[in-house]
């Protein structure tokens, strides 16, 4: 462990915080540590930037990191317009989130995890200059039949006002390797969605499962930043030829499974941030990446 990225304090002090209207939204952000390449992390779907924190201990030492609330998701405020979000204003915001608080000609380190590495691998095809760096997390080209079905079902719940057992099922299905801890703010967090926000998810998987994958959505062959895909070896919810397809579409990609992990990585095992201390910390010799198994 590179002892300039072990955790510093147990209190997280932001050197900056603040909200900022970009377009219809409200977004809330928190910048942590004062020097160094920026990290932005975005989070996975309704999950709020808390996500992050465990990381933020563990680099802000040696990096500017970047979190936010994603348009309709937790603090992440609709001020106009209609309860739905879609992909392509998920992925505007984010840019001009990135065009207000970071400089056009710095190193951008781009993390996503689960819904937020789609958003991810959009925003690094679309906007390719800017990252210099990709990691995305619980990755995939399309979501599965079970994350469909999961969701739809959770719906259904929500429906009937049965929050609690929603977040339940979500947790059973692909959320069991969480920490106690984890899985308490997970419940928590699912419990204080609206019905709206439950249904624009449903809808954003529906457009990339219809599309037949992520890269008839969008050209992963126009990502230029190294890339690393991470994924846990017992995800139910991602198919495994998928991700070596992902590895090979998008270039300079490594795909690493990694053992008795699930869907949430770090969120299941804090040592996790050991390997991705490996892809972020300068230095690291992981810069000439390659798909591999």
């Amino acid at each position: 462990m590179n002892p300039e990225t072990k955790p510093h304090s147990s209190k997280l002090i932001p050197a900056q915080k603040g909200k900022l209207i970009l377009g219809r939204f409200r977004i809330p952000y928190r910048i942590y540590g004062a020097a160094g390449p920026f990290i932005l992390c975005i989070n996975g779907a309704q999950q709020t930037m808390a996500s992050w924190y465990s990381a933020v201990q563990r680099f802000s030492g040696v990096f500017r990191i970047l979190l936010y609330d994603a348009p309709g998701q937790s603090r992440g405020s609709i001020v106009s317009g209609k309860a739905a979000v879609s992909v392509d204003e998920q992925v505007s915001t984010l840019r001009a989130l990135t065009r207000a608080l970071i400089g056009a000609r710095e190193p951008l380190y781009l993390v996503g995890a689960s819904w937020g590495a789609v958003i991810a691998a959009i925003y690094a095809a679309r906007f390719s200059d800017d990252v210099s760096l990709l990691m995305l997390a619980s990755f995939g080209l399309r979501p599965s039949a079970k994350m469909l079905q999961v969701i739809e079902a959770a719906r259904g719940l929500f429906a009937v006002k049965k929050t609690h057992e929603g977040a339940e099922l979500i947790i059973r299905t692909f959320g069991e390797r969480l920490t106690d801890e984890n899985k308490i703010k997970m419940i928590r967090q699912f419990q204080s969605l609206t019905r709206e926000q439950l249904d624009s998810i449903y809808e954003h998987l529906k457009v990339i499962a219809s599309s037949g994958s992520l890269n008839r959505y969008v050209d992963l062959r126009r990502v230029r930043a190294r890339t690393v895909i991470l994924n846990g070896a017992e995800d139910r919810l991602l198919d495994k030829e998928d991700l070596h397809l992902a590895a090979r579409l998008i270039p300079h990609a490594e795909l690493r499974i990694i053992p008795d992990a699930g869907h949430f990585l770090h969120l299941e095992r804090e040592d996790i941030l050991d390997i991705y201390a490996e892809y972020l910390t300068p230095g690291s010799g992981r810069a000439g990446l390659t798909a591999s198994s």
